[in-house]
């Protein structure tokens, strides 16, 4: 019985072939590729903080190190404008500054390891999910007909 309905379905898929070899002639074909780990942490160190994560596909870390690192610098601006570049006098007030120069630094640093971190879980992903032997019986919808097939490999997170 199985082999009965495997050989149905590779007729079917045999038969519809043409049309879909037709459809994949026109669609575009993405190759997802791993992502370098030193690529993503030196975006990061020379780009601007997050850079690596979102080369990595983390933009929930590429947006949260962009954002710290936006209102730090900030921060060294007003807190600049307070204390100024030689320190003059004892009575100026640097706070601002300081600890808004620590943040930024601090995030700086945070933001090449997770970009390191992001591009090699990202790498890990590609590798245990990317190409799968399974096979399945698809359908599929194009131009208001619906056509039946065995698909053999998948592709895809």
């Amino acid at each position: 019985m199985k082999s009965t309905l495997l050989a149905l379905l590779a007729v079917i898929s045999v038969t519809q072939a043409p049309e879909l070899l037709a459809q994949e002639a026109q669609q575009t074909v993405v190759i997802i590729s791993e992502k370098s780990p030193t690529t993503a942490g030196l975006l990061s160190g020379l780009v601007f903080p997050g850079a690596g994560s979102f080369y990595a596909g983390n933009s929930g870390h590429g947006i949260r190190h962009l954002a710290i690192g936006l209102v730090s610098a900030a921060g060294i601006q007003a807190g600049s404008d307070n204390c100024g570049l030689v320190f003059s006098s004892p009575d100026d007030n640097c706070t601002l500054l300081g600890i808004s120069a620590g943040v930024f630094i601090i995030n700086w640093i945070w933001s090449i390891t997770s970009g390191v971190s992001d591009a090699k879980a990202y790498n890990v992903k590609v590798r245990q999910e990317g190409l799968q032997v399974k096979p399945e019986l698809v359908a599929i919808r194009s131009d208001g007909q619906t056509t039946i097939g065995l698909q053999l490999l998948r592709f895809g997170f």
